[in-house]
């Protein structure tokens, strides 16, 4: 079977940032602009053909590439990535880093030195192939109660890459805090994420799309650029010895009688 991350980047629309909500955009609003998270750990052919510039929707103008993870539990990893590929595909490129949970049990501010390590070999890599990075992403899983820490760590943070916006992920559940203005204030932009147990509700659950427009609202009233990140259910194809598809399964299912990979 084809692993989560290498299915995700196959159908590269993993997160479209878009905006929420039934209401049409009024005339002579700008066009929005959309990107897809590659969200791939192992490389492999299937993603460098999916992000070819003949494969990917014309309205998506940006890709988001995954380039590593700190404090997880395996530690920190950084992931290869076929950048030759990335310039073929014709798209700008922003570099993606998630710092995990155990990050989270900082007194003043957080460690994000392993995170700039990641970005700044990624972003030399992507240079060296003549692959234009014109942002950086942080993707920290902070608790709410801690948000003034992260904002003082991410002043610092900035100073590493001149030249490249620095960009945030915003967790819903981060807009009720009053520090979430530090933090923001700290970026060039930020990613409103409605993931899984937020707006778009958990597993299989029924969407909030109620929910997602008032966070949307309130992170309109923080006064910075921002986008908003939504989540699709990933799949593994399924195929037989042959080649031949045999189903499309959510990942957490099993796999149909006589799968190959």
């Amino acid at each position: 079977m084809l692993s989560r991350a290498r299915i995700l980047a196959a159908l590269p629309a993993a997160l479209l940032l878009a905006a929420c909500g039934p209401s049409p955009r009024p005339p002579g609003a700008p066009a929005l602009e959309h990107a897809a998270y590659v969200w791939a750990p192992k490389w492999g052919p299937e993603t460098s053909l999916a992000v070819a510039a003949d494969r990917l929707p014309e309205e998506v103008r940006r890709l988001r590439v995954y380039a590593g993870s700190t404090h997880q539990a395996e530690g920190h990893r950084a992931f290869p990535v076929d950048w030759p590929a990335r310039v073929r595909s014709g798209r700008h490129l922003s570099l993606v880093v998630a710092v995990g949970p155990a990050s989270a049990n900082f007194r003043d501010e957080p460690d994000l030195g392993p995170a700039g390590a990641l970005l700044a070999e990624a972003v030399a890599a992507a240079r060296a192939a003549e692959a234009p990075v014109v942002r950086v992403q942080l993707e920290v899983d902070c608790p709410p109660g801690k948000l003034a820490g992260y904002a003082s760590a991410l002043a610092a943070f900035r100073r590493r890459f001149p030249g490249i916006e620095l960009a945030v992920s915003v967790l819903p559940a981060w807009l009720e805090r009053p520090d979430v203005t530090l933090v923001v204030a700290q970026a060039d932009r930020f990613t409103l994420h409605l993931s899984p147990g937020y707006a778009l509700g958990g597993g299989h659950g029924r969407p909030d799309f109620r929910s997602a427009e008032r966070w949307v609202a309130d992170a309109a009233r923080l006064g910075r650029p921002f986008r908003v990140g939504i989540p699709i259910t990933s799949h593994f194809l399924c195929c037989d010895a042959n080649g031949g598809l045999l189903a499309s399964v959510p990942v957490g299912r099993s796999a149909p009688t006589g799968t190959a990979r």
